[in-house]
């Protein structure tokens, strides 16, 4: 097959000046800095949906190797960028990502006659259909077994010439390569960048992933009971390898795609893992799974959809609170330790200070000795989220207790920043901290506004609050407190005298020089043409799923421990239904206010509590028209789950 038929012209491809750092191998600020120094720095080409400048590859690419700044991977990679250039249009990236994975995988299994047997098909033109064929004579010789059927299933039945470009970038570059883990790496970063505005990730930030394994110093069983894409155990058999230890890895994951993802990854990376669907908390695989290092970064804020049993007895400490299963997370990992191991859970920083029920069960994990230390981290470290969060790192049940808790203050360190990352200096202060507190609990000696280990009566009479700041900031001096308090108050003393004698001003009123606020009806601006509205339609919870359905669009706040992603066919729904494109606006009523979102992938089915706004010509800006829909002030215009005007 000739390269225009697998590929679009470089020319065609536009890259984010996030990906022009990757390729440059510099930061993000330092292009910011080219684009304001050097005149002859390519213009943007087109604006990415959601904001941000484009800029065309070839130019990009061109302007770089002048410099000799093309460090990066441009130049290895290109043909799968513009495989999924190619294929956007067509496919959701999260779909790309899906058939990508599993051929890797399948090529992983059998290398030579894997790769043989698809150059030939190439050269015939037949790429696609080879795969899909193959794939359907492989479940007959492989055994029974779910999860291998689970990582093959997006290429059942593969064929004709859309597959063909990704397969064919693919299989060039695992051809040049001898490690198809890091193919995989790259073309998980690739397809990462392109994921809907609001919608929930699966993978950890590499510095939290890297703090988290420091920390744990990972051998024997490693487990994670919301695995996501696999990253903590990736990370867990990477650092065993790295310092010859035996680690086995196991992880549970409720939503099936991104299983897949984990599955697959496992394989490219030649790493024996025992990964289950499901959900944890609520549908457990196996509860007699019991680990040496339990590492998780879980859903934050998840609602339990049903009360709690009492007599689960993962919930030693107390049942969960029905409003937040936060802390049903720690219990769960401290029940599947095994003595003398350690649990590393991260939370947001609200975990560590609400109080009812979930004050009841921290103050009962702190008597039972299974809390061990506490991290707090900067906002910016967990991937879509802009809260502040905290490690817990747990010891097993049973195990004796020091009588004290570290507590480290990582957010005070980084001057409580938002941060993508942890620079080295901080990571290795948190690092040493443990460690020295573990070699010797009673003589931790206390780093002022870092890290301190009050002991658990103290934490237990501060009606068990475990926020780090509250224990590492020191107490001010009274009277320096009585002299600061004295200085404001007679600082407003003198602002009232000077008050009082200034002069009487006239009252003006200014009531008549506002300008009357401008409303107009969303319905008008669907008569007028300027917007489209696109009604969702319901979808039975008992309706098939099928592989090659459409994605339903979720809820980005949604809280509920059972939504998990579904793929269903448009034509068993009734009404003939309309999937969105590329920069609609999704709006819904979240407890009788109104939310709205931009889709920037398309491709979605929208459920009947949803409807979409999709702008025509260039009469609007979708994200401006997001936030306005999204404005307090229209909750009184909501009826049911609508919203009639703006």
């Amino acid at each position: 097959m000739m390269p225009t038929d697998r590929n679009p012209p470089t020319a065609d491809i536009q890259v984010t000046a996030a990906e022009i750092a990757d390729l440059a191998a510099v930061s993000r600020a330092a292009v910011s800095n080219w684009r304001r120094r050097y005149d002859d720095f390519p213009e943007p080409a087109a604006v990415a949906p959601g904001g941000g400048d484009l800029f065309r590859l070839d130019e990009v690419e061109r302007w770089l190797r002048d410099r000799g700044r093309l460090t990066g991977p441009m130049d290895r990679e290109k043909s799968l960028w513009q495989a999924v250039e190619g294929m956007r249009n067509a496919l959701p990236p999260d779909q790309i990502l899906q058939i990508g994975a599993a051929f890797l995988s399948w090529l992983s299994l059998d290398h030579d006659r894997h790769y043989k047997s698809v150059h030939e098909a190439r050269r015939q033109g037949e790429l696609a259909d080879a795969v899909g064929l193959s794939v359907a004579t492989l479940r007959r010789v492989l055994p029974d077994d779910d999860a291998f059927q689970h990582i093959f299933e997006p290429l059942r039945g593969l064929g004709g010439s859309l597959y063909t470009p990704l397969l064919s970038a693919l299989l060039d570059l695992a051809t040049e390569s001898d490690d198809l883990g890091e193919l995989f790496e790259v073309m998980l970063g690739r397809l990462g960048r392109l994921r809907v505005y609001g919608a929930s990730d699966f993978e950890s930030t590499p510095s939290l992933s890297d703090l988290m394994i420091k920390l744990a110093d990972p051998t024997g069983v490693v487990y994670d009971p919301a695995a996501g894409q696999g990253g903590f155990l990736l990370a867990a058999a990477t650092y065993g390898h790295q310092h010859r230890r035996q680690v086995s890895l196991a992880g549970q994951e409720i939503n099936r795609d991104a299983l897949r993802i984990a599955r697959s990854r496992s394989l490219a990376h030649g790493l024996e893992a025992n990964l289950h669907a499901g959900n944890s908390l609520l549908f457990e695989e196996d509860m007699t799974i019991y680990a040496d290092v339990v590492l998780c970064e879980p859903p934050f804020g998840l609602r339990w959809p049903d009360d709690p049993d009492p007599l689960d007895p993962r919930w030693f400490a107390g049942p969960p609170t029905e409003a937040n299963a936060d802390l049903s997370w720690v219990q769960y990992a401290i029940y599947h330790l095994r003595p003398n191991g350690r649990g590393y859970v991260v939370l947001p920083t609200g975990s560590l200070s609400r109080g009812g029920r979930e004050g009841a069960v921290r103050r009962e994990l702190l008597r039972r000795g299974c809390v061990e230390a506490i991290i707090g981290l900067p906002s910016g470290l967990v991937k879509g989220s802009s809260l502040p969060t905290s490690i817990w790192i747990l010891r097993s049940l049973g195990e004796p207790s020091p009588g004290s808790v570290l507590l480290i203050d990582a957010a005070a360190a980084s001057g409580h920043e938002t941060r993508t990352a942890l620079d080295d200096a901080t990571t290795t202060a948190i690092v040493e901290s443990l460690r020295r507190f573990r070699d010797s609990p009673a003589d931790f000696p206390p780093v002022s506004g870092f890290a301190v280990a009050p002991s658990v009566m103290d934490l237990l009479g501060g009606d068990g609050t475990l926020a780090p700041s509250r224990w590492t900031t020191e107490p001010a001096d009274p009277a320096d407190a009585i002299a600061s308090i004295e200085r404001a108050v007679a600082s407003l003393a003198e602002a009232r005298d000077r008050a009082q004698q200034a002069p009487a001003v006239l009252a003006v009123r200014v009531s008549s020089l506002e300008t009357p606020r401008a409303t107009v009806k969303v319905g008008e601006l669907v008569e007028a043409g300027a917007l489209e509205l696109i009604k969702g339609v319901p979808i039975p919870r008992d309706l098939e799923t099928s592989p090659n359905g459409a994605p339903v669009l979720r809820s980005p706040w949604s809280r509920r421990l059972d939504d998990v992603e579904r793929r269903v066919l448009p034509t068993l729904l009734r009404g003939k239904p309309k999937l969105t494109e590329p920069m609609d606006v999704v709006v819904m009523v979240v407890g009788r206010v109104p939310r709205a979102f931009v889709d920037s992938v398309g491709g979605h089915l929208l459920p009947d509590f949803m409807q979409a706004l999709r702008v025509k010509g260039a009469t609007a800006d979708p994200v401006v028209l997001a936030a306005l829909l999204s404005a307090p002030s229209n909750a009184r215009f909501v009826a049911g789950n609508t919203i009639p005007r703006l």
